[in-house]
C-alpha cells in the first residue's frame, strides 16, 4: 500500500460523468446493489429561526456555486432542501 485511498466502486446506480471508468457496485457482481446518502446540518431546538433561516440560506448558497456544485456532488444529486418551521 502507498497510503493513497482507491476507489473500488460507485455505489449508485449509475456511473459517473467524474468518474466513467469506474464500475459501479452492481456492475461488479453485486445485483440490486445501490446505496444513498443523505447528508444534513442540525442546530440546538432552541436556535432563534432567522439565524436557522441564515445558515439554511448560506448552505444553499454555497452548494449553489457550480464549481463547489460540481466538487460535492460528482453525481449531481445533492439537492439542498428549503427550510420550513
Amino acid at each position: 500500500a502507498n497510503g493513497r485511498m482507491r476507489a473500488l466502486g460507485l455505489t449508485s446506480t449509475k456511473r459517473s460523468k467524474v468518474m466513467p471508468q469506474l464500475a459501479t457496485i452492481e456492475e461488479q457482481g453485486v445485483p440490486g446493489y445501490e446505496l444513498g446518502a443523505w447528508f444534513g446540518v442540525y442546530a440546538p431546538a432552541a436556535t432563534p429561526a432567522p439565524v436557522i433561516k441564515t445558515l439554511n440560506d448560506t448552505i444553499t448558497r454555497a452548494l449553489s456555486v457550480p464549481r463547489r456544485a460540481r466538487i460535492s456532488s460528482p453525481s449531481r444529486l445533492i439537492r439542498p432542501a428549503r427550510w420550513q418551521p
